[in-house]
């Protein structure tokens, strides 16, 4: 079947793990969320945006509504970055 494809190249991909049991395969999540979540956004990064960090930024400002509470995280993760890689991007 067309999911049953789908899977087996998840599988294949490290996505997946498969198992199986008499006539029936069980499959289960090879990756958590987090390691899922960075792999898509590394890779919308590299096609979408020819891996420029700002640009994709800005998209993501210009299409959501973002509060003053999640832009003031958002100065934290970038001042605490600063603070442990140096302004020139590279760790202290």
């Amino acid at each position: 079947s067309t999911v049953r494809t789908q899977m087996d190249r998840m599988v294949i991909k490290g996505l997946l793990a498969a198992e199986k049991k008499s006539n029936q395969t069980l499959y289960r999540t090879a990756v958590t969320r987090a390691q899922a979540q960075r792999g898509e956004l590394l890779y919308a990064l590299k096609h979408a945006f020819n891996g420029a960090l700002t640009p994709m930024v800005q998209c993501l400002l210009d299409t959501n509504d973002v509060s003053r509470d999640e832009l003031d995280q958002l100065k934290q993760l970038i001042a605490s970055h600063e603070k442990t890689r140096g302004k020139g991007g590279r760790k202290a």
